[in-house]
């Protein structure tokens, strides 16, 4: 694979996620802002919603920290291959190490599973208020 080719890969693949991942923590601060308790002298979440509130919370730091780090190791990369070769216009094949994807790999895995835990969360509220609003 040439070495243009592994950020472009990369960021096709994870981009939609993390595209649907953040789109989501949004809808679900939304979501948590909707139920809100309006309480003196400020409005209070309901104790069933705090949980996801953190998640949703986490989720949008750990897609930040993603895009962080894979700027910075495969900045890094680019700059140490660039130095390396004198001839800029050429695309060397190059092989990336496994373990320079780990960091942004952990966090693309985190930011989906914070996003999907917190929706649980969410669904069980929504369907205790919508269906048995007695258990409240």
């Amino acid at each position: 694979m040439k070495l243009s080719d592994y950020i472009n890969t990369y960021y096709e693949f994870s981009g939609k996620a993390s595209d649907v991942a953040r789109n989501l923590a949004f809808a679900g601060i939304a979501f948590v802002w909707i139920f809100k308790v309006d309480a003196k002298p400020a409005p209070r979440i309901p104790r069933e919603l705090l949980i996801p509130t953190l998640l949703l919370a986490l989720t949008l730091a750990c897609d930040l920290l993603q895009y962080i780090s894979a700027t910075c190791v495969w900045g890094v990369f680019q700059w140490y291959y660039d130095r390396k070769f004198q001839d800029v216009s050429e695309d060397p094949i190059l092989d990336a190490s496994s373990i320079l994807k780990l960091p942004q790999l952990l966090f693309f895995i985190l930011k989906l599973f914070t996003v999907l835990l917190a929706y649980i969360f969410i669904m069980k509220y929504a369907w205790c208020i919508w269906f048995r609003p007695e258990s409240f």
